[in-house]
């Protein structure tokens, strides 16, 4: 692994994520790239007065940023650039992740104490939904701990992306952990794509790892309970249908943070 990208708005979330994408490349000895994204809005005066906002904007945004980035490469004795430029972040991380060559995107969540929105947030399901490169998901008061335990839930409706399998499997030998796939079965037939199961198990056969079978009716509890009772360190997915992923994280936020407070999350984008 040699790049990861870490966007950030400076809230307490988004420097904590740093924090734990400096750790990680510091354990891997890759680069560590820092994005700030900023959005002056259209009805911002004439053309020239938003384009004087913009690049005051770029300027002052940019002195803070500096200072976290030399902040971060002196704590962790690594290699940081950074880049500051307009727009939104959930359309700008997934293009310069790809335009970078980025192997890793690094996200924070907040803790929100409003239980009707997503613990998500729109600017990570967004980046997600676009992305091509796998996303660790951090939440807010996480810190780095080389993981040993992985659970990677799967429906064995999405067909792996090699690459994103192959970020997968250095991070797995890097730290020497243990893949367990988990699948969660509703009582009546499931519906596997041709091919899926086969992949998947391809994808890992040079890794260490075990099958677990969980039978519920309701596959968000089913993986919400499983986690609860074995304590993974990370959680990887690799979401068919982007609304159970983004289900899976609008439970009720004292049941969430419960059950995945301390919990990455890994989504490796997939061919199907």
């Amino acid at each position: 692994m040699k790049t990861i990208l870490v966007p950030t708005d400076f809230s307490v979330a988004a420097q904590m994520a740093c924090q734990y994408a400096a750790a990680l490349a510091r354990a891997t000895r890759s680069q560590l790239v820092l994005l700030h994204t900023y959005h002056v809005p259209v009805s911002y005066g004439s053309v020239a007065g938003k384009a004087s906002r913009s690049a005051r904007l770029e300027k002052q945004q940019g002195r803070k940023l500096e200072v976290f980035r030399r902040d971060l490469s002196e704590a962790y004795g690594i290699e940081a650039r950074m880049l500051v430029m307009p727009g939104l972040a959930a359309e700008q991380v997934p293009s310069l992740a790809e335009a970078l060559a980025a192997d890793l995107v690094v996200m924070g969540t907040r803790r929100n104490g409003d239980p009707t929105r997503s613990l998500l947030g729109s600017v990570t399901t967004g980046v997600i939904s676009r992305s091509a490169v796998p996303v660790l998901v951090i939440p807010e008061g996480v810190v780095f701990r080389q993981p040993k335990e992985i659970v990677l839930a799967t429906d064995f409706q999405t067909v792996p992306d090699p690459h994103a399998f192959g970020v997968l499997g250095t991070l797995t030998r890097q730290f020497g952990a243990a893949i367990r796939v988990v699948h969660v079965r509703s009582t009546k037939p499931d519906v596997v794509a041709a091919g899926s199961d086969s992949a998947l198990e391809n994808a890992l056969e040079d890794l260490e790892h075990t099958y677990e079978l969980v039978t519920d009716d309701d596959k968000v509890h089913g993986l919400e309970q499983y986690l609860a009772e074995t304590g993974p360190d990370w959680l990887v997915m690799l979401p068919h249908r982007y609304p159970f992923l983004n289900r899976l994280f609008h439970r009720s936020f004292t049941r969430h943070m419960a059950l995945h407070a301390s919990l990455p999350l890994l989504v490796l984008p997939g061919n199907a």
